[in-house]
């Protein structure tokens, strides 16, 4: 494992992805002793930190059953005594580029390994810029022209409409390199350009940072609101939220199970797992921003986690004998999601002998099926099947039935097969079906 600053706030790391039996679903990050967030990948950037500060980390990888690995080694870091990158997460622009494989915004992605490229036959009067949506202050620049150092003539620009751009005093240089630092008197604007006045050959900037004086965003992002729990098996709750805003940019969400810390999150959604079967669990999430700001928790979002044994067809793969469109695949029946926009329908048109189907990749054995057709009750006539190969398909003894309804739990003998299908035989209109569950409980 690695650990790089990239702020005086933030530190990036990467690590090797770890081995399981079954299969690893993610990883959790120790500073420390604490526990400070999990990542499903094999990189995570742990925000809100203190300016000049050294931190260690760990990692501990987990699979479906809750098993923890061992802790991985120690990697250390010491954030730098500026800001945020203020550049993060912007609107980005350039004078012309190679490729859509080498836009403007390759250049402040955060990864070295992407970049920015002018256009064939662009070598001079080329230029990158930063839209930071609203007047920023910052006082220091990072360029990296790591893969192909051409310039030979540059400099800083600012401006506040986007058109009419002012030299920044100071900043104008020769030869950029792999790590230039350009540090200068604070400015404020809402646009900032690296203006490339000559290069040897076309232009390339792999990374631009920019930073102002540490503490000057103190402003906090709003809370999270809206947040909902739904429970996906017996070991794991999906949350879903609204977004936070603030005055600078949200750079994150921190998750709490009760009061304790249990993960983060760049998006609104997060996937709590390794749980208890059968067991409440309450949910708060607090936004933060890049200067370290943490805003008040949201509402409280809760959910219980299903009986041990779970939903057999959780995170397969599905088919239908038709669909409506892609918005209403197979796919929408198995996601542990009723909502009317997440629903199969059959094609305009066909009512009767449809299906849709679950492979579970293995032979697996269930007894239990619950159907819940919400948002249009339409079925007057359906059984289920089961087949080894995905192409035969037999009855299931007892579960032919007329309606569905909102929802209908199918018991029967144990079966053991890779497939298994809801065959509609008649519907009044076009079949539509919001979820569809399989337990062997």
């Amino acid at each position: 494992m690695t650990a790089s600053p990239v702020s005086g706030s933030q530190i990036d790391l990467n690590w090797t992805a770890s081995t399981d039996n079954i299969g690893v679903t993610g990883y959790d990050v120790y500073r420390g002793a604490a526990l400070v967030g999990t990542s499903t990948t094999t990189s995570y950037s742990d925000t809100g930190l203190s300016a000049s500060t050294a931190y260690s980390y760990t990692i501990k990888a987990k699979d479906a059953a809750g098993n923890a690995s061992a802790a991985s080694n120690t990697a250390s870091a010491t954030t730098s005594s500026l800001s945020g990158n203020l550049a993060f997460g912007k609107t980005y622009s350039a004078s012309t580029t190679w490729s859509a494989s080498y836009l403007g915004d390759k250049a402040f992605d955060g990864d070295i390994a992407t970049r920015w490229s002018a256009s064939s036959g662009s070598f001079n009067n080329q230029w990158i810029s930063v839209d930071f949506g609203s007047p920023a202050t910052y006082n220091q620049v990072v360029i990296k022209e790591i893969s192909f150092p051409r310039v030979t003539a540059y400099k800083l620009q600012s401006s506040t409409d986007g058109t009419t751009y002012t030299d920044i005093a100071g900043t104008t240089g020769t030869t950029i390199g792999a790590n230039k630092t350009i540090s200068f008197s604070s400015v404020s604007s809402r646009y900032l350009r690296l203006y490339i006045t000559t290069a040897s050959n076309i232009p390339n900037i792999d990374e631009m940072e920019v930073y102002g004086p540490s503490g000057s965003d103190t402003t906090a992002p709003t809370a999270p609101t809206n947040v909902t729990a739904s429970a996906t098996s017996s070991s794991q709750i999906n949350l879903s939220w609204t977004a936070s805003t603030d005055n600078v940019g949200v750079t994150g969400y921190e998750v709490y199970r009760g009061a304790a810390l249990v993960g983060s999150s760049a998006t609104t959604s997060y996937s709590d797992t390794g749980l208890s079967a059968s067991t409440a669990y309450s949910y708060t999430v607090k936004a933060k921003d890049s200067a370290g700001n943490v805003s008040a928790a949201s509402n409280t979002g809760s959910a219980t986690t299903l009986a041990a044994g779970g939903n057999l067809a959780l995170g397969k793969t599905y088919g239908a004998s038709t669909i409506w469109n892609a918005s209403y695949s197979a796919a929408n029946a198995f996601d542990g999601d009723i909502s009317n926009t997440s629903r199969w329908s059959a094609s305009s048109g066909s009512l009767n002998n449809q299906w849709i189907s679950v492979d579970f990749g293995v032979a697996t054995t269930y007894k239990q099926v619950v159907m819940k057709e919400v948002t249009f009750q339409r079925v007057t006539s359906y059984k289920l099947q089961f087949s080894n190969d995905g192409t035969t398909y037999s009855d299931i003894s007892g579960t032919t039935g007329t309606t569905i309804g909102a929802n209908q739990t199918v018991n029967f003998s144990p079966i053991t097969s890779r497939y298994l299908r809801l065959y509609i035989s008649a519907a009044s209109a076009v079949p539509t079906i919001n979820e569809i569950e399989v337990y062997n409980q």
